[in-house]
This record gives structure tokens, C-alpha cells and sequence, in this order.
């Protein structure tokens, strides 16, 4: 069963398996929980493997914490043997060091946002075909 945008329920996991993803887009508590189901792994057991607190990881599971620091979420993802990319949230703190140094891209960005709707998804589609374009050649 594919992560779609309905909860992945364990039920689900055990019955059909899930598939595996490159990135997560969803918050950090529901790909959290992805994970665990995806990889049949208890809490405990996990924390003992990560080294990440047994009540902290309940907590982040479900959804009593905000989304932990960068080192937290590298411990995480290396005892579920995946990139700390596959976290939304880690890949946004990743971007947003990125315009913070970069002034003109903020601008370029706001100048979109500012944009009819229509608009914007012209633009945005013509700029993700652009970067994967560029992605693709090297």
C-alpha cells in the first residue's frame, strides 16, 4: 500500500506491506509512524537501536512534540537506514539556510507568491521542470 495522503494504518501495513519511499512529505508524526509500521519495529526496541529516548520518540510519534532538532532526526533516520533527507522537516531547514543566504531568491520567491494563482502554478511547473532538467544532466 502506497504512503498516500490518508494515515497509514497498521492494519494496512501488516496486511498489503508498505512502499518504500525516497522522501517523505508528510509532518514529522505521521512519517514517524510510516516508519515504525513500515519497519515493524516497537518503540523500545527502536530507542534502544537509535538511542533516542523511549518517551521522547512516543511523544514525536504522536504528534505531543514539535518536530525535533536536526541531530535528532540524523539518530532517527540512521536506525531506520535512511537519509535524514526523508524528513520534510529536515529537508526545510536544509532550504531555508539556503535563502537566508540568498536575498535574491527570497525576492524572486515573494515576487512569485505575489502572482495570480494561475500564474503561479505556470511558473512553479515550468521551475520544477527546469530543476529536474538540470538535475537529470549532471
Amino acid at each position: 500500500m502506497p504512503f498516500t495522503d490518508d494515515i497509514t494504518t497498521e492494519r494496512a501495513v501488516r496486511k498489503k506491506g508498505v512502499k518504500k519511499l525516497r522522501y517523505s512529505n508528510k509532518p514529522f508524526d505521521q512519517t514517524l509512524d510510516y516508519l515504525f509500521l513500515s519497519n515493524q519495529i516497537g518503540l523500545r526496541e527502536f530507542a534502544r537501536k537509535s538511542g533516542v529516548n523511549y518517551s521522547y520518540l512516543s511523544k514525536l510519534r504522536n504528534g505531543k512534540m514539535p518536530s525535533p532538532s536536526n541531530d535528532v532526526i540524523q539518530r532517527i533516520a540512521k536506525g531506520f537506514r535512511v537519509s535524514a533527507d526523508f524528513f520534510l522537516e529536515y529537508r526545510l531547514r536544509y532550504v531555508y539556510q539556503l535563502l537566508i543566504a540568498d536575498p535574491d531568491f527570497v525576492a524572486a520567491l515573494h515576487s512569485l507568491c505575489q502572482q495570480p494563482p494561475l500564474s503561479q502554478k505556470k511558473i512553479k511547473d515550468r521551475f520544477i521542470k527546469f530543476i529536474k532538467n538540470e538535475i537529470s544532466k549532471n
